[in-house]
């Protein structure tokens, strides 16, 4: 089996990366490796990590902050031929990385495999990710939608990952999202139903920046579409948009309400400005799938020559496409 590595930034003491770790040394075999990355840590708290990182695990000490600048840089010092990015506030699930492990191994042309999520908070364990069907390949239409949660979710080729460039830097906070879309552009990236991680919810996680997100990922798809401009892929591009922008619509809300009270003026606006940008996208897209419709045009799945010419593992996608209140 090819050797793992498993990549933790860490950032700041939240009482969350021993627990982090122990489960990360739980999904190695006798070969594998695990990577602590500090990077722009306080001086206390890298006297902490000194307490606490031990072998197996290795530090990295890095002086620029920032959680894409220290997986690329885990990324560059990683031996194993398989690599996975564990967020320091989420836990691995035992057997998880090892059934990603053999389900890389046996399918050489996959670039990665994902597996499920279970989120958790203080209030307990709820809402599972899933996917449909064990080895269901994930075109970039449905990675438009975010289905991959996490990186510690995902088992990748660290060679396929180097040649894509890593993270891009430029688009935090979904670079995740990003990178997952320029894999499957090259490579069948593939989505299995087994438990991998627990991901965990408090205030301080990035995804807690609803407005910040929400731009982010519509900046994300206008960069996609852009590249990826065949006609009919496009038209599905801008489907998968409203499907993003109708996603987004309830948590703007809610951290519209939160800025309310606490008279935070400068995020209320921000989130308005959002919530009619995204209003006016998912509005623009039904009038365009009535007209289609109206004309005979409408598609049940945007796959065609074209689409599979370009992306030939697209026609296994299983993902539902619709826009729905």
């Amino acid at each position: 089996m090819p050797r793992l590595t498993i990549i933790i930034p860490t950032h700041a003491a939240r009482g969350f990366l021993t627990a982090s770790m122990e489960s990360a040394v739980r999904s190695l075999q006798a070969d594998d490796e695990l990577l602590i990355v500090a990077n722009g840590a306080s001086a206390d708290y890298l006297a902490a990590l000194g307490a606490i990182v031990h072998a197996p695990a290795r530090l990295i000490v890095l002086a620029e902050a920032g959680v894409t600048h220290a997986r690329n840089a885990g990324l560059r010092e990683a031996t194993g031929a398989f690599v996975l990015f564990l967020d320091d506030d989420d836990l691995l699930i035992d057997g998880g990385v090892t059934a990603l492990r053999e389900a890389l191994h046996a399918h050489p042309t996959w670039i990665g495999v994902a597996g499920t999520v279970t989120r958790f908070d203080d209030a307990g364990e709820y809402r599972a990710d899933s996917y449909g069907a064990a080895g269901e390949l994930l075109s970039p239409l449905r990675l438009l939608r975010q289905t991959i949660t996490t990186p510690g979710a995902v088992l990748l080729r660290a060679g396929a990952v180097r040649q894509l460039g890593g993270f891009d830097e430029t688009t935090v906070p979904v670079e995740d999202f990003d990178l997952w879309l320029r894999m499957a552009a090259t490579a069948p990236l593939a989505g299995v139903s087994t438990p991998v991680l627990r991901y965990r919810v408090h205030p301080a996680a990035m995804s807690a920046n609803v407005p910040r997100m929400a731009a982010r990922a519509l900046a994300i798809f206008r960069w996609h579409a852009r590249a990826y401009a065949a006609r009919r892929f496009a038209a599905a591009l801008r489907r998968a948009a409203a499907q993003t922008a109708w996603y987004y619509r309830g948590p703007l809300r809610g951290t519209m309400r939160v800025h309310l009270r606490t008279g935070n003026w400068r995020g209320l606006w921000v989130s308005l400005m959002l919530l009619a940008q995204f209003r006016r996208l998912v509005a623009t897209y039904r009038v365009r799938a009535a007209i289609g419709r109206l004309l005979g045009r409408a598609r049940d799945e945007p796959v065609g020559e074209t689409d599979a010419l370009a992306f030939p593992y697209l026609v296994h996608s299983t993902s539902n496409d619709a826009v729905a209140e």
